[in-house]
């Protein structure tokens, strides 16, 4: 989670800085979105947490501070400003008062401006907040979208990864990111994955060097970002160890405290790891949909060693 600031939020989301230009260095520490209705009324409880969030003034907060008298609003406007306040956003393009301004000038609190709707604004402000204080972690791996399923692909270096992942890519299938996958818990304890550090929509591959997958492959070989599905590792076939042959031992893995389905893949030579890892990714599908082979398999095998065993009798 990287620290934001002030001046970021209005460079992101092109809020006017009315004043307050002082105080955009300053981070923001809560991501949280309030409407300061009622404390502009004299109600101050529960304003003590709530001050630390953004402040969202609508048209109704505004219309309301001008039924007040002059001396009334210049009170009402002068306790709101006496809270730690991070910032002031005012949406529809509307004009503050003159008291507001003049605090936030004297305060150097960020008064900003937007001219969309204060619900539209919300959303666009929530879901700002939620990605940018999302958890990440960066992590080496390749990420690849194979049938609508985020694959991200780990195993020692030289193992293969971008090799398997060009061969998806020529397939008809997309790359995310290659080398490094930056990884956001998202809510609903989704990972989602993108790319890291300066190889954005290029490889590295043993042999030919650093390509350009966008270049090469059109704008229809990569994306920005996908949700991860499951954990592919891919590890040298080791033939004095037993690998899973049914699919009954499930794996998992767990990432930014989201568990993850993970397959471990043997390579050895004349395995085709393209055509392996879609068989896995139309599999995990099933799965998600209610569908387990390998449970059913396991089912229907000892319903016929029941039958057998009934008809020995």
């Amino acid at each position: 989670m990287a620290l934001v600031t002030l001046r970021e939020l209005s460079k992101d989301l092109s809020l006017k800085v009315i004043a307050g230009e002082k105080g955009l260095k300053k981070t923001i520490k809560i991501p949280e979105v309030n409407r300061a209705s009622l404390i502009l009324t004299g109600y101050t409880k529960h304003f003590e947490e709530a001050c630390r969030y953004i402040q969202v003034l609508g048209n109704t907060e505004l219309s309301y501070l001008q039924t007040l008298s002059p001396s009334t609003r210049k009170k009402r406007v002068f306790k709101l400003t006496q809270y730690p306040v991070p910032c002031f956003i005012l949406t529809r393009g509307l004009l503050p008062p003159p008291e507001l301004v003049e605090r936030c000038n004297s305060k150097n609190i960020p008064l900003f401006s937007t001219p969309l709707s204060t619900n539209t604004f919300i959303v666009k402000l929530v879901i700002y907040l939620e990605d940018r204080f999302a958890p990440e972690i960066t992590v080496p791996g390749v990420l690849v979208d194979v049938f609508g399923s985020g694959i991200l692909i780990q195993g020692e270096s030289g193992v293969g990864k971008s090799e398997c992942a060009l061969e998806l890519i020529e397939r008809g299938h997309r790359l995310v990111a290659d080398d490094l996958v930056k990884i956001k818990r998202k809510p609903g304890n989704i990972l989602q994955g993108s790319p890291a550090g300066p190889l954005r929509f290029h490889m590295e591959v043993r042999g030919l060097g650093i390509i350009d997958v966008l270049s090469l492959f059109g704008i229809g070989a990569v994306r920005n970002q996908k949700h991860i599905d499951f954990l592919a590792e891919l590890v040298e076939w080791d033939p004095k160890k037993e690998y899973d042959r049914t699919g009954t031992k499930e794996e998992k893995i767990t990432i930014l405290g989201v568990e993850l389905p993970k397959i471990t893949i043997p390579i050895r030579p004349g395995r085709n790891l393209a055509v392996i890892l879609e068989t896995a990714a139309m599999n995990q599908r099933l799965k998600r949909a209610g569908y387990h082979t390998s449970e059913e398999f396991n089912q229907k095998l000892k319903q016929e060693l029941l039958r057998k065993r009934r008809n020995k009798k």
